[in-house]
């Protein structure tokens, strides 16, 4: 496969963004063990790329889940609120933070870098790109990879 062989594509980072559908099951908790099981299966099966993909979910209980099973999982917490953001990475030991463009402002992705945090910030896809790079993010998302390099 191409990760599991392309040399260029093991120098990606890949962030998997875990959505998690909201009643579908009585057992939430059963639920995120499984899912997060699926997420340490996929790292197993390719080594190679395990420390370049990063976990980001609003789901806190499902990164709790995952840092229990692995403490060098890579997770990022993702909210639109940058306080709640900030400290509920700081008390449950994550990675850093996930929010969209136009909910964290330059200050605040410093102010978390200096908690030594990683800030990842995806766009909304109506803001200017270079504006969103501007703020200095530590990964930065689009959809529009075309637009971002000028093609």
């Amino acid at each position: 496969t191409l990760l599991a062989q392309n040399a260029a594509a093991r120098s990606l980072i890949i962030s998997l963004d875990c959505k998690i559908a909201q009643g579908k099951t009585e057992d939430r908790q059963l639920y995120f063990k499984d899912f997060a099981a699926a997420v340490i299966q996929l790292q197993d099966k390719y080594p190679s790329v395990k420390n370049n993909m990063f976990i980001e979910s609003t789901e806190l209980d499902l990164l709790k889940i995952l840092k229990g099973i692995d403490e060098d999982i890579v997770c990022y917490y993702n909210d639109s609120d940058f306080e709640t953001a900030i400290n509920t990475a700081g008390i449950w030991q994550l990675d850093g933070i996930v929010m969209k463009d136009e909910d964290i402002s330059m200050e605040q992705v410093k102010a978390a870098q200096e908690h030594g945090f990683k800030v990842q910030i995806w766009e909304s896809g109506w803001r200017n790109y270079k504006e969103v790079l501007n703020k200095q993010p530590d990964y930065f998302q689009t959809i529009s990879l075309k637009k971002v390099l000028g093609k």
